[in-house]
């Protein structure tokens, strides 16, 4: 892909995102917040399960949508047990309800700020998570941000 197509789609993605908050605000003013987050992410969902879906025939070119979940890693000598899968599977699902959660209360909050503050404030406020991740990672984590972070961070300032 070449620089200038790159760089075109970024700026697609971007209006897109932009315009997103025009779109909720608008939305939630005749539904509610979390009627709309609910829809909003069951479509979202079976999108997902149909593009993996999708992967699975693709892949192991079968005529299954979906297969049980298997590990790859086999550790080094090649053995790898049923209690080693159903700890890393319960690894992955903690994690994946914390960061489930987590995006949940900010979709939540984001959008239950819309009821009251213009979709332009809005978007500025999430946009300058760019700026807030790294420094608050920096606070919360005790490391210092990487040197294009800082970068990041100085430009968008």
């Amino acid at each position: 892909m070449s620089q200038i197509v790159a760089d075109a789609l970024l700026l697609v993605v971007t209006v897109i995102w932009g315009t997103t908050f025009v779109v909720v605000k608008g939305t939630i003013s005749d539904i509610k917040p979390f009627t709309f987050l609910a829809v909003r992410f069951f479509i979202g969902g079976l999108f997902l399960l149909l593009v993996l879906g999708v992967k699975n025939i693709v892949r192991d070119n079968k005529k299954t949508l979906f297969r049980p979940v298997r590990t790859q890693d086999k550790g080094v000598s090649g053995d790898h047990s049923e209690g080693e899968d159903s700890v890393q599977v319960r690894e992955l699902l903690k994690g994946s309800v914390v960061t489930g959660v987590t995006l949940f209360f900010s979709y939540a909050t984001q959008t239950f700020g819309l009821l009251t503050v213009p979709a332009g404030k809005a978007a500025f406020i999430t946009g300058l998570s760019v700026v807030i991740v790294p420094l608050a990672s920096a606070i919360l984590l005790k490391r210092v941000p990487e040197r294009n972070a800082i970068l990041g961070v100085v430009l968008a300032a």
